[in-house]
């Protein structure tokens, strides 16, 4: 099908397989870019997509994925169809987080808390951030989140208000990314619940403010070696 994308006339072959499938609609990788194409009905029931999205466009982001342009069908009624945003990470993996140096990790954690408060400035608040739609790029050692099709512009709230939403949303995500990396760790696996009781118990700030706290860069050449060494003391 053709869509029009900043003027310009797009081919999609959506015989094809798409790069991924969501409930929403299908993602499809095309020139180094990924063309998410809505399921019409999901638009229609969600008539407000067009003007989040819009606003999403016109806002910079380091590690939360965000569309870059807007789609239309190349029809007379030029409908919206979805949006356009770059392909981050040269896979798909999702897990391997923690093989990072402490370092490198909470780098990433203070570069999705600061695009949090940049969507927050903007009343934008972040939804469907979980394991999921976020990336890990083993390369360049970068943590992203994709998927922002179900953020959603809320005026009524405080720019704080959002914020804290936000943070709470990517504070749930670091402690999915770590047990997801636990379970396939099998010097942990099998304390992972273990773990995270007991680290509930020793804090009650977020996951970056815990591992600020625990984690000593010179002892520990990686976040699971931490999570490993931490599982023996544990009764």
């Amino acid at each position: 099908m053709e869509y029009v994308v900043n003027g310009e006339i797009i081919t999609i072959d959506e015989t094809k397989r798409p790069y991924g499938e969501g409930s929403e609609g299908k993602l499809f990788l095309k020139n180094g870019n990924l063309y998410k194409v809505y399921h019409k009905e999901d638009l229609r029931t969600y008539k407000d997509k067009f003007s989040y999205h819009a606003l999403l466009c016109s806002i910079d982001t380091k590690h939360v994925n965000l569309p870059d342009s807007l789609m239309y069908e190349n029809t007379d009624s030029f409908s919206y169809a979805g949006y356009v945003t770059k392909k981050v990470g040269k896979t798909k993996n999702r897990h391997g987080a923690t093989k990072m140096d402490g370092k490198s990790f909470l780098q990433n954690l203070t570069i999705w808390e600061n695009d949090a408060s940049i969507l927050a400035e903007n009343y934008v608040l972040m939804a469907d951030v979980g394991f999921h739609n976020h990336v890990y790029d083993e390369e360049e050692k970068a943590m992203y989140i994709l998927d922002p099709g179900r953020y959603q512009l809320k005026s009524m709230f405080t720019k704080n208000d959002c914020l804290r939403c936000n943070l709470r949303q990517i504070d749930e995500l670091v402690k999915q990314i770590v047990f997801q990396d636990m379970i396939k760790c099998p010097e942990i696996s099998k304390r992972k619940m273990d773990i995270l009781m007991n680290m509930r118990k020793e804090t009650g700030c977020s996951m970056h403010e815990f591992l600020e706290q625990s984690l000593d860069f010179e002892e520990y050449s990686t976040v699971s070696e931490y999570f490993i060494e931490k599982s023996r003391y544990i009764r």
